[in-house]
């Protein structure tokens, strides 16, 4: 007779939420590299409204806050103020209080976001199946791609998930054993997910759901639900409503016509299929396969406890984010939690149909095989991915400083106008510089070129015209533009690189990009000559 394997005894998993854990965190914080905030073109947005905050709690100029922020954004033009809600960008400003305006603060937050969702995920799973399979799914989520991609950039995803999942565990709670403290902290929960990131609507139908398939109707009758309501609706209606009277239009045209420049699927059929098929990419594709599997396992009767809340995540993600005109895989990662679970219970079945055919492996064997190399190829796969990398940014930003005084102007023209920003910021930290945009003061668009693009100039002169009415000391841009090409821009560098005597070249700094689909750039830093200036602009040598 073939002998088999047997693992049992060789994987205690007694201490599972510790192994997930250590699992989760170790390996996340392998794949950190130093790196400037580009993803994405959000992650300096996001990284420069911290610094605000930070600013804003050092100078705490409370008797005239909005006028402090319009100033604060004239001499730093990269700031997503009510673009999101402020809650991220607060509390990462706090810790910037403390640690200083690097870039590494908001990274930490996103990364503890990330432990937070880990744990939140394990609390559900650890209710209703257990600890052994509870810790692989929490390590299998932490594993996948998507995890892994916006765990490592200062996005808003992560954090969201993660409150996300931590009002679900404690709304799940008061389900189960009718506590009124967790099903306020819930509401709280959710009302902080709400200040981070307009995605939290999705755990409205979420937690409507997971009432209807849990067939828990009579609790809807609590008063304590209508109060935990309220609550939430106070602690986010100023918000919101601050942001309404501010941006309101601009939100309901991206929600409905996307002003971001991407394409969504024309037909009914290619909007609905979308977010299904961007699961390969979000998960990997030994995950896809197990949750195709898991999928037809789910309705075991040692899988149906769990269903109701995964089921509850899986069709509110979808229904939540298809209809939207912007389409983009990193909405949906909000049901990565009930994929993860979907694996898990498709490696089971996988495992247990393998050992029919595997003699020398026991059923226990087969499993542990299929979810091991499960959790190897998920990690492969989120360790292969592409990393955003750029640097060369923050020596362009060095070089403009020295070579400004207090309160000169700097004109920048770039793809990453908010890293520039950024630096010119964090590496003065008097605050002693001005910051000025070509996409504001020479031309503008909304989001992307293609979207309500207006150009204010036309010819050399009136270029030149402006840099001087601007009274820029100093000249940053990228050469050439890493994506695409705007005209208005690129007669800006062409002219500005004919005329050495009026701008000399200061230093040209080499970007070093692992950014895919960009080219390979170089900064250049001029210096304005004002005399110089003034004298072209009079002599009448340009077209005007």
């Amino acid at each position: 007779m073939s002998r088999k394997i047997q693992f049992s005894k060789q994987i205690p998993f007694r201490n599972g939420h510790w192994l997930a854990f250590g699992l989760v965190v170790i390996l996340h914080f392998v794949v950190q590299r130093p790196q400037e905030p580009v993803f994405n073109g959000d992650s300096n947005r996001h990284v420069m409204t911290s610094v605000f905050f930070r600013d804003f709690l050092v100078d705490q100029p409370s008797s005239a806050p909005r006028q402090y922020a319009e100033d604060y954004n004239e001499q730093y033009p990269a700031l997503g103020l009510l673009v999101w809600p402020p809650m991220f960008h607060a509390t990462s400003g706090l810790a910037m209080v403390v640690f200083g305006t690097s870039v590494a603060v908001p990274r930490v937050l996103v990364l503890l976001s990330c432990v937070l969702a880990t744990w939140c995920l394990m609390r559900l799973c650890r209710r209703r199946m257990p600890i052994e399979q509870a810790s692989f799914v929490a390590a299998l989520f932490g594993l996948m791609p998507l995890v892994f991609e916006f765990s490592r950039y200062v996005m808003l995803e992560m954090p969201t998930l993660a409150l996300c999942l931590l009002c679900l565990d404690q709304f799940d709670q008061w389900l189960a054993k009718e506590r009124k403290r967790s099903l306020y902290l819930a509401a709280i929960a959710a009302a902080i997910a709400a200040l981070t990131r307009f995605d939290a609507v999705v755990l409205v139908p979420m937690l409507i759901f997971q009432v209807a398939f849990q067939g828990q109707y009579k609790r809807l009758a609590s008063r304590h639900i209508l109060v935990a309501a309220c609550l939430a609706i106070a602690i986010v209606a100023p918000t919101y409503i601050l942001i309404w009277s501010e941006l309101g239009e601009l939100h309901m045209r991206q929600a409905a016509e996307s002003v971001s420049g991407r394409e969504s699927p024309q037909t009914l059929l290619g909007r609905i299929l979308f977010y299904p098929s961007c699961v390969l990419s979000q998960v990997g594709w030994v995950s896809t396969f197990l949750v195709t599997v898991g999928i037809f396992a789910c309705l075991r009767c040692q899988n149906r406890s769990a269903l109701p809340v995964f089921a509850s995540i899986l069709l509110a993600t979808f229904l939540t984010f298809t209809p939207l005109a912007e389409l983009t895989s990193r909405h949906t990662i909000y049901w990565l939690p009930a994929l993860a679970w979907l694996a898990a219970i498709g490696a089971e079945e996988f495992g247990h149909q393998l050992s029919k055919f595997a003699s020398f492996f026991s059923r226990k064997g087969s499993v542990f095989v299929v979810k091991f190399c499960l959790l190897l190829a998920t990690a492969i796969t989120s360790f292969l991915q592409p990393v955003y990398r750029v640097t060369g940014y923050a020596d362009a930003a060095q070089v403009a400083i020295t070579h400004t005084e207090p309160n000169d102007r700097i004109l920048i023209e770039g793809w990453w106008d908010g890293n520039i920003t950024y630096h010119l910021r964090h590496l003065d930290p008097n605050r002693q510089r001005n910051v000025l945009r070509a996409d504001k003061e020479l031309y503008s668009f909304t989001n992307v070129p293609n979207v309500d693009f207006e150009q204010f100039v036309s010819t050399d002169h009136e270029i030149l015209r402006e840099i001087n009415r601007l009274d820029a000391r100093c000249i940053i841009f990228e050469d050439p533009q890493p994506y695409g090409e705007i005209r208005i821009s690129e007669q800006m560098r062409r002219l500005i690189r004919s005329m050495p005597d009026t701008f000399p070249v200061i230093k040209t700094v080499q970007v070093q990009s692992t950014v895919p689909h960009s080219r390979k750039v170089q900064l250049f830093v001029f210096k304005v000559k004002q005399d110089f200036l003034k004298s072209d602009l009079t002599s009448g040598s340009l077209v005007k």
